[in-house]
This record gives C-alpha cells, sequence and structure tokens, in this order.
C-alpha cells in the first residue's frame, strides 16, 4: 500500500482504463475545507479524468492536503 496520493492516482488509473460498459460516469472527492463545515463534493466527469487527475497529481501532498494551503484536504472519493 502507497501513500494516500498513489492510492488516488491509481483509483483514477484504474476507472481511465476500464473498457467495461458498467464503469464509473463521474468521480466524486471529497474535501475538507476549514471555513465550511460539511465537506465540499467535487464530481468529476468522465471526460475530465485525465486532466484532474495531473491537477490532483501536482496540487496535493502524499497525504492529500493542498500544497498552497495544507488546511484544505482530501478525504475521500468514490467513482458513481
Amino acid at each position: 500500500m502507497g501513500t494516500r496520493k498513489q492510492e488516488l492516482m491509481q483509483f483514477f488509473d484504474d476507472c481511465i482504463n476500464y473498457e467495461g460498459e458498467d464503469g464509473y460516469s463521474n468521480i466524486t472527492v471529497f474535501i475538507k475545507m476549514p471555513d465550511l463545515s460539511d465537506l465540499e463534493k467535487i464530481t468529476n466527469s468522465r471526460v475530465n479524468w485525465k486532466t484532474k487527475k495531473a491537477y490532483y497529481e501536482r496540487a496535493y501532498n502524499d497525504d492529500l492536503a493542498l500544497i498552497t494551503n495544507p488546511l484544505i484536504i482530501i478525504v475521500s472519493w468514490v467513482g458513481v
């Protein structure tokens, strides 16, 4: 098992590379933000997966805290 960031990147790779018709249409990422009482939910559609994966890879550290503001953290994700 790798870092949380590696887990998220692998999840994106698995979703991107899945060929079946029963694959996910969206990936939802849940983010903890210091000024919000509930998690922010960001839904990424299939056509954006490669771009969003690249963004998360460069913008977040190994613990999935935003590099420019470590109080913003990706806490979980799910395919839907």
